[in-house]
């Protein structure tokens, strides 16, 4: 029972000095330690003041080219592409698990490519099967990245790696 009360205390310790912290207790200062007659925060606590505006935006320059019309553009072909590259793969993987070399060839077949196709093994050193087999489709500067496990497949648009590949390690040649 002893030990109870002891742990209680303890815990207590911290609410009450939080408390008599934030009242101002026993500093003869109002509440947030502020000037005490109006019970505002130090000015060295207070948010700064937002920035005003000085300058409208830019208008737009005719014929220039517009960024946002670029990246609704990519947008969509990245959409249509994805769309194409998930449609492809469920196909291929309808029955089961498909090898590398099938996903490889119903890419190839739907008009990717076959240089811009990669695809990781379908076994692993010890000849076990994978829990997955990743894709990759390049598409200009960026690469539809697939993962194909159990049946499922879940496609995403990334950038193009450094080395000019989609995926990470070797892949199937």
């Amino acid at each position: 029972m002893r030990w109870r009360v002891s742990v209680l205390a303890l815990l207590a310790l911290p609410l009450l000095m939080a408390v008599g912290c934030s009242t101002g207790a026993g500093n003869g200062v109002g509440a947030g330690g502020g000037d005490g007659a109006t019970g505002s925060a130090p000015a060295s606590l207070a948010p700064p003041p937002a920035p005003a505006s000085s300058a409208a935006a830019p208008a737009p320059v005719p014929g220039a080219p517009d960024p946002a019309a670029d990246w609704a553009a990519a947008d969509q072909a990245d959409a249509a592409a994805q769309a194409r590259v998930e449609a492809v793969l469920r196909g291929a993987s309808e029955h089961g698990n498909p090898a590398s070399e099938q996903l490889r060839n119903a890419l190839v077949t739907a008009g990717f490519p076959a240089a811009d196709v990669e695809v990781t093994a379908d076994r692993t050193p010890t000849g076990l099967q994978p829990d997955a087999v990743e894709v990759g489709v390049r598409q200009g500067d960026r690469c539809l990245v697939a993962q194909v496990r159990s049946g499922a497949v879940h496609v995403t648009a990334l950038p193009v790696l450094a080395d000019g590949l989609c995926l990470v390690g070797g892949a199937v040649p």
